[in-house]
């Protein structure tokens, strides 16, 4: 049998990562917001390419490109996202499972001291 997607996200979301509650405390509230919106568009199965991201990013932050560009690179160099370059821009890849992301973002879960 071969391990699907599937069979890895049911796993991983059972794990509260502490890695990752460490991570989100070092980000700004903007930038936490950003983070969980992407977890928000990931969930629904929505487009998660950057100009998608951008395009829908628009629709609650007052930002241009840069400010996108600059949220996603600080997110990817946290090691929370991962950005893949394709032929047709840079897909946006959670590292984390989105409930994870949620109470991470939301402050339910505890960084290590």
């Amino acid at each position: 049998r071969r391990v699907t997607r599937e069979d890895v996200m049911c796993v991983a979301s059972g794990v509260n990562s502490p890695v990752l509650a460490a991570r989100t405390a070092a980000l700004s509230p903007g930038e936490r917001s950003f983070l969980y919106h992407l977890a928000e568009r990931s969930l629904a199965g929505d487009d998660m390419m950057a100009g998608a991201v951008y395009e829908e990013m628009q629709d609650y932050v007052a930002a241009g490109k840069t400010t996108c560009h600059n949220r996603l690179q600080r997110l990817a160099d946290a090691g929370i996202i991962d950005l893949i370059s394709t032929g047709k821009g840079h897909e946006v890849l959670l590292r984390y499972p989105p409930g994870e992301i949620f109470a991470a973002c939301a402050g339910d879960l505890v960084p290590p001291k």
